[in-house]
């Protein structure tokens, strides 16, 4: 294990050696998903140094999940493009407000409007939804 995943491991615990994990691997530009030997998969994003646990495989998502994982993946998307809500509002034709719940989680946005968001942040569509890796 190199000193730069090490070191990204070490911000999901601090105590860590890499002993406890099974596999790694880049899964985009940014994201490393780390499998641990106990079955926890944890994504971490290198550009903001944050983590998160993966639902167990084969996890059917709710409503309210669904609405979680896209606004995660939407604030992600605007950092990398260096667009703040406001900007992506103009952008969009529509207000500050809606964005906000899209990535408070409140709401998603249709299909349509999902192209759009796409279009405007330089990623595929597919980059908004929940993957199981």
């Amino acid at each position: 294990m190199d000193r730069f995943v090490l070191d990204c491991l070490r911000h999901i615990d601090p105590f860590a050696t890499g002993d406890e994990i099974e596999e790694y691997g880049m899964i985009n530009d940014n994201d490393i998903l780390f499998v641990f030997k106990n079955g926890n998969r944890i994504i971490f994003d290198t550009l903001t140094n944050r983590h998160r646990l993966l639902y167990p495989k084969g996890h059917k998502l709710t409503d309210k999940e669904n609405k979680r994982e896209f606004a995660i993946r939407l604030r992600a998307l605007m950092k990398r493009a260096c667009v703040d809500q406001e900007t992506l509002a103009t952008r969009l034709g529509t207000h500050q407000v809606v964005i906000s719940r899209y990535v408070n989680g409140d709401f998603t946005p249709d299909y349509v409007r999902l192209g759009e968001i796409a279009k405007i942040l330089n990623c595929p569509v597919d980059d908004f939804y929940y993957k199981e890796y």
